[in-house]
């Protein structure tokens, strides 16, 4: 059962009946571009609904095809009814086994170069012939970056990339594999401690920096102040008030950089708060 064999845009949704169960096996990453391009197509239609008896049934349609998401099969109409597709395979398009692997050469940085390090494995009757890639941030295709490598852009920053990969062999073209994420964003490194300042007598209030730091992505800073070493219990602005406790002890804070990729953290200089 041949649905439709167009290779549109290098996403071949449906290119025969073998691949159905993938089609609804990826209807999370697929449905919005299924719609969009079977709409595309003349005399063809796709709907989706948790219910079979809720498809349309006017108007016959030479591509006429329905998901049933509470039980994640396909039908199609034959004019007058839906049936179930029952699915055969005999392996023609590729399908992928193992999925592809991206990479970034070096360390995150905007204008680093990212690429395909393995296509994946798939399994094929004719033999691969190529591939075709497209690049996607946070899950949504980047326009243009259909090829192999790719360089980080400042808009990728605090988000996840990945790369759909499509083999094609001489029976056409599997359905897309998409790849690890990669993300943008690193552990912040201090290149700079912390500092206080303020003046060192009980009742006076003393502030905290956050030091300087270097990471790739927006950084959130959280604090913590000691009492020589041991943290003062709800102490946790980036401000403090000394008290009579502190008085003749070494008084720190601890500032800790956080990123989307993790944390780090640093410690100022202690300060003596004079006796009164």
């Amino acid at each position: 059962m041949n649905y439709q064999s167009k290779h549109i845009k290098g996403v071949p949704y449906f290119a025969t009946s073998n691949n159905v169960n993938q089609v609804i096996n990826m209807l999370d990453q697929l449905i919005f571009d299924l719609q969009a391009e079977l709409t595309a197509l003349s005399n063809s239609s796709l709907y989706i609904g948790s219910n079979v008896a809720l498809f349309p049934t006017s108007g016959i349609t030479i591509n006429k095809l329905g998901i049933d998401t509470s039980t994640r099969k396909l039908y199609s109409f034959n004019g007058v009814t839906w049936n179930q597709v029952t699915i055969s395979n005999d392996g023609n398009v590729p399908v992928n086994v193992v999925p592809p692997t991206i990479i970034v050469d070096g360390e995150i940085l905007i204008g680093a170069v990212g690429g395909v390090k393995e296509n994946g494995t798939w399994t094929s009757d004719t033999g691969i012939i190529s591939y075709e890639y497209q690049w996607y941030r946070d899950g949504i295709k980047i326009d243009g970056e259909i090829y192999d490598v790719y360089k980080i852009a400042i808009d990728d920053v605090d988000t996840n990339l990945t790369c759909e990969v499509i083999a094609i062999d001489s029976d056409g073209a599997s359905l897309p594999a998409r790849s690890n994420e990669i993300l943008i964003a690193t552990v912040p490194e201090s290149e700079a401690p912390p500092s206080i300042s303020g003046v060192l007598i009980v009742g006076q209030v003393l502030t905290t920096d956050d030091g300087v730091w270097g990471a790739v992505g927006a950084i959130t800073y959280s604090y913590q102040w000691k009492r020589n070493g041991s943290n003062i219990v709800a102490e946790t602005a980036s401000t403090y008030t000394l008290i009579e406790r502190d008085a003749g002890k070494y008084i720190t804070c601890e500032v800790t950089a956080t990123t989307l990729a993790g944390s780090a953290s640093a410690t100022s200089d202690s300060v003596y708060i004079n006796e009164i």
